[in-house]
């Protein structure tokens, strides 16, 4: 049994053949009283009390990895569910200084217009040229770093944005969360998860919101069955799987769709 709230399940079926399947799960009354309405991907500046909500989020990620470390998803979790499997990797890429070359090009003189005031400086510009291939040269070992101490990978969600729950008030008026989605859960790394979920928030937000959120799920993981883990080496994990993530989809991906625009 899991310790978050979810749809309950009723069919479920996958052709293995045509990749087709059908999944039919509770109705969730998004906008029903008490439930809040349903929340759109990337939108989080239209949601009220969104640090609220993230901390709601944080909180039961933590239930999660904490009943995993405690033994509470049963006995079956660890073959279904394998630590082996647990790095969420991306492919290499080729050519990767031609790429970032192209992704420069497109800041500072396809489209300019659309990124912030002093995204064209040059000294940045070349200093996100440096990380970026300093970075892809070692992603390897960036992936390893998320997945050596136990401590810090346990089952999680992958992508907790707010799109991926429904939301209530309990009779307390405390903020009460269900979860979505659950497709590619699993064990993984927790900063993984954790920056994941926090990765629709606009920069100037984001930047005020991470400690609290940490934080939040370091106490809840604790007092849920995981062990007392260190807000420092969290941090630092946090951020190198943002770097991990940048430089897969931005270089992996987005320099792809450059063209179409």
């Amino acid at each position: 049994t899991l310790p978050v709230p979810v749809a309950r399940s009723y069919f479920a079926d996958y052709s293995s053949y045509t990749a087709n399947y059908i999944l039919i799960t509770e109705r969730i009354p998004f906008g029903v009283e008490p439930v809040e309405r349903a929340y759109l991907k990337g939108w989080d500046h239209l949601i009220p009390e969104v640090e609220e909500h993230y901390r709601v989020l944080a909180r039961s990620l933590a239930k999660l990895a904490g009943a995993h470390k405690a033994g509470r998803l049963g006995d079956d979790v660890e073959t279904l569910f394998p630590f082996a499997r647990s790095a969420r990797d991306f492919a290499p890429i080729d050519d990767v200084a031609g790429r970032v070359d192209r992704l420069i090009d497109f800041v500072v003189r396809v489209a300019p217009q659309l990124f912030v005031e002093g995204a064209d400086d040059s000294r940045f510009l070349g200093r996100l040229r440096d990380d970026l291939i300093f970075g892809l040269q070692r992603k390897d070992a960036i992936v390893a770093y998320l997945h050596r101490d136990v401590d810090y990978v346990s089952f999680c969600h992958p992508n907790l944005n707010p799109d991926n729950a429904w939301f209530w008030r309990d009779e307390r008026g405390q903020l009460q969360a269900g979860l979505l989605d659950w497709g590619g859960a699993g064990q993984m790394s927790i900063a993984q998860a954790l920056s994941g979920m926090l990765m629709m928030v606009e920069p100037e937000r984001h930047l005020a919101m991470v400690r609290t959120v940490l934080e939040t799920f370091i106490a809840g993981y604790a007092a849920d069955g995981g062990p007392q883990i260190d807000f420092e080496e969290l941090h630092l994990q946090y951020k190198a799987s943002l770097f991990s993530t940048a430089l897969g989809l931005i270089v992996g991906m987005i320099v792809d769709l450059l063209p179409q625009f």
